[in-house]
């Protein structure tokens, strides 16, 4: 079983690209209070902080790799990107700003852990990289944009990450970066959401269980490799940070953590057609609404299953997302059926795309 695979290795994943602070020393571990703190495993590693020679330029509104090493994955989880201007990063998570959500499917689409390839140079085991967007098993490599009007300057970017399934744990790693082609000021960076920190102590623990984290407040820029799962994770679903919630006109959506109440889910092939990461992958849909009265949705003479049954209506391509109507969408599952679900206040669905009203 995937737990069973969860606890053969304890070799989890770390960022390798952009390239982090003291990385000789950057464990796979997650943060635990005990040597390896809130922000950036601070604490027992003496070059935690150390930015010689390794500042990774970065100018706004250019594609960056986010890459990674390691075998343990967890299934995938959620993670987020966030940005501090303060040196060395502080403790205080208010002072982090989310510049990109990724919910579902990071760092990889995996049953369990993903298989061992070899170690690099530090001794950490590395696993299979992914070659294609449509590839499972494998570490994931994403692409990720420092926003426009983010403020020039040196800056510390963290990657954060809660795994799908496993322990509930929390994973930070940190780079220094130097941002170029932005603001002088720090108006938008002040507008960002506040980066989202759980399972570490002082903070909110999440309750045991396999779930992909959807985040209160993910920010402006989403990509869904997975539909959140619904229900109590035991921390709570609001957040105080600052405004920007919702998802850039370019991402599809998929149902939010906490935007629905629990449900038997069904399974489907959820696509996400991103600029970032466009990877079909096996999601859990929260919670299905009645079909739509009227909406002319005809389906498609692919499906190799007859007539749809059960409330689901027929569609093309499987991995696919469909608009039954602007506040109506489904995803294609493998049968050429999709159950029809709600879309999340605030946001319409159109040839295929979710997106802010």
């Amino acid at each position: 079983s995937a737990l069973a695979l969860i606890a053969k290795s304890n070799a989890h994943v770390v960022m390798n690209t952009p390239t982090p602070y003291g990385f000789s020393t950057l464990q796979t571990s997650p943060l635990n209070g005990e040597g390896y703190n809130f922000p950036c495993q601070s604490g027992s590693r003496a070059n935690a902080f150390d930015a010689t020679g390794v500042y990774n330029p970065m100018k706004v509104g250019q594609d960056n790799d986010l890459k990674f090493t390691g075998t343990a994955v967890h299934g995938g989880g959620s993670c987020q990107l966030s940005v501090t201007y303060e040196y060395p990063p502080p403790a205080d998570k208010s002072k982090w700003k989310v510049i990109h959500s990724y919910i579902g499917s990071c760092p990889a689409n995996a049953q369990g852990n993903i298989a061992e390839t070899g170690s690099d140079v530090d001794g950490r085991p590395t696993g299979a990289q992914c070659t294609g967007d449509n590839q499972s098993e494998c570490l994931k490599d994403f692409k990720f944009q420092i926003p426009e009007g983010m403020k020039n300057g040196n800056a510390t970017l963290a990657w954060t990450w809660f795994n799908k399934i496993g322990n509930r744990e929390m994973y930070m790693n940190c780079a220094p970066i130097s941002i170029t082609g932005g603001s002088d000021d720090d108006t938008f960076f002040n507008s960002l959401p506040e980066l989202y920190v759980a399972n570490i102590p002082n903070e909110c623990n999440f309750n045991s269980g396999s779930f992909v984290v959807g985040f209160p407040n993910p920010g402006k820029f989403v990509t869904y490799g997975e539909a959140a799962t619904a229900g109590d994770l035991g921390c709570p679903t609001s957040s105080d940070s600052a405004s920007g919630s919702g998802s850039n006109s370019t991402y599809s959506s998929a149902s939010p953590y906490g935007a629905s109440s629990p449900a038997t889910a069904p399974t489907s092939y959820a696509a996400a057609p991103s600029p970032y990461a466009a990877v079909p992958t096996l999601a859990t849909v929260a919670s299905a609404v009645p079909m739509p009265s009227g909406t002319g949705y005809a389906g498609s003479s692919n499906s190799t299953s007859g007539a749809c049954s059960g409330g689901k209506v027929s569609c093309p391509t499987p991995g696919s997302v469909i608009c039954i109507d602007e506040n109506t969408f489904g995803l294609c599952n493998i049968d050429y059926c999709a159950v029809p679900q709600a879309v999340s206040l605030g946001t319409t669905c159109s040839n295929g795309v979710i997106s802010k009203r």
